[in-house]
């Protein structure tokens, strides 16, 4: 009797644990999201999140080549900045993530396809490929670096005649 009581408790304590282990993301999970957190923290000029998710040493290479400390990038992201952007939504789709995570340090890379309204009406699509480096720092995940290739628009296919 004793010992099946044992065993009962020990297989509550192993659904309990399963059950506890589902519902906490996986660190490659947070990573992705420390990530996205970025993309939404650059769209919506939020200086405040982008403080929150990058490094003290963060270094981005634009688009253009030009490296950009973190005071710089998060200068970017100003108020006026935002009011210069215009009113224009822009939409960013996130895809092909990936993340290889080694501990301390990850490496994320994602394709980022922003969709903007251009003056005459017509959307627009700019693709880029972003690469980033990821620190674990004090418990959480912090950007050190960001790089953003741009990507060719897809062409259509030729025709054959």
């Amino acid at each position: 009797m004793k010992s099946s009581k044992l065993i009962l408790a020990a297989c509550v304590f192993v659904f309990a644990a399963s059950a506890l282990a589902q519902k906490t993301p996986s660190e490659d999970a947070v990573i992705k999201l420390t990530v996205q957190r970025l993309i939404a923290a650059q769209t919506a000029f939020d200086q405040k999140e982008l403080e929150a998710v990058l490094a003290p040493d963060f270094v981005e290479i634009s688009p253009r080549g030009e490296v950009d400390d973190r005071a710089k990038v998060i200068g970017f992201y100003s108020p006026e900045a935002k009011s210069k952007s215009g009113k224009a939504p822009i939409v960013v789709d996130i895809s092909e993530e990936s993340v290889r995570n080694y501990g301390t340090y990850a490496i994320a890379t994602i394709k980022l396809t922003y969709t903007l309204k251009m003056p005459d009406g017509q959307s627009a699509a700019r693709i880029l490929r972003g690469a980033y480096v990821l620190r674990s720092l004090n418990g959480s995940w912090k950007l050190s670096s960001a790089q953003y290739t741009p990507m060719p628009p897809p062409q259509p296919p030729k025709s054959v005649n």
